[in-house]
């Protein structure tokens, strides 16, 4: 507990994580998010959407997640300084991800329930899923933003 109070006592809203389980901000102890449950049960989704009638196409990639010391590379030779958010991505929940999905050829049966629940341009293509870039590819556009 010592921990908590001395990170509560820094008059701070960043966040430090604290063990793999917990970190603390100003308004206190909150769970570290945890990556690898969403990264799978996002992919248990998409997998889901291959039941639908119609086409639907699936790019679904998941890499592991890298090592800190890979993150502490890749923090040496980024522009910028890598956000603790990141760095937990990258370390507990993979290094890149695709898991987009393209739905077409819908039934026209359904076309019209799909225009009512959002909008009659999604009635005959629905897509999304989260696409992250890779851990280099962020690396990379670190050097490109403007100073």
């Amino acid at each position: 507990m010592h921990q908590f109070a001395a990170a509560l006592q820094k008059n701070t809203s960043e966040v430090r994580i604290v063990s793999d389980v917990v970190a603390v901000n100003i308004t206190g102890v909150m769970p570290v998010f945890d990556y690898s449950v969403w990264f799978d049960r996002a992919a248990k989704y998409v997998e889901t959407l291959k039941k639908l009638p119609g086409e639907i196409k699936i790019d679904g990639s998941i890499r592991p997640p890298i090592s800190h010391e890979e993150v502490d590379d890749l923090a040496n030779r980024s522009r910028l300084p890598i956000p603790t958010e990141m760095r937990q991505l990258w370390t507990k929940g993979s290094s890149h991800s695709n898991l987009t999905y393209n739905w077409t050829s819908i039934p026209s049966t359904l076309q019209r329930q799909i225009a009512i629940a959002s909008c009659d341009r999604f009635s005959k293509v629905v897509w999304g899923g989260p696409e992250f870039l890779s851990a280099e590819e962020i690396i990379e556009l670190s050097h490109e933003l403007p100073d």
